[in-house]
């Protein structure tokens, strides 16, 4: 499935729904994003240079034209308490995709197990006596 491609913003694109807007602005969110680009533009120099230790003693990153856009994402966002704790998910709302971590019970965990050891003690049990042993 190709994605769509990216469009200027409209208001009908958001009619009906809710939408949260940004929370910092764009001068705010350049530093970490430029500290974010160095490391891994040292991140790429060192890997392309290789082996286990490299000495790079200068490099000379320039940036030109910056500009910055939002963009619009269309994703639903969902906050479970589970036993007292948080757990957020993500899901993308072009290809259906959730991300995030899920809440664990111990009990279906510990059942699943039981049920797992109980097969595999039925399995060599009835394989051991169609051997006849």
């Amino acid at each position: 499935m190709t994605p769509p491609l990216a469009r200027p913003y409209s208001a009908e694109y958001v009619a009906g729904h809710l939408s949260r807007t940004y929370d910092r602005t764009a001068e705010q969110c350049f530093e970490p994003a430029r500290q974010r680009m160095e490391e891994e533009i040292d991140r790429t120099v060192r890997r392309d240079i290789g082996g286990d230790r490299q000495r790079v003693h200068s490099k000379n990153i320039q940036w030109y034209h910056m500009r910055f856009k939002y963009l619009l994402m269309p994703i639903w966002l969902l906050t479970v308490i589970y036993e007292g704790r948080p757990f957020q998910v993500c899901i993308n709302g072009v290809t259906g995709e959730v991300q995030g971590r899920r809440p664990i019970s111990k009990i279906k965990v510990a059942f699943a197990v039981l049920v797992a050891v109980i097969v595999i003690v039925t399995v060599i049990v009835l394989y051991q006596q169609s051997r006849g042993g």
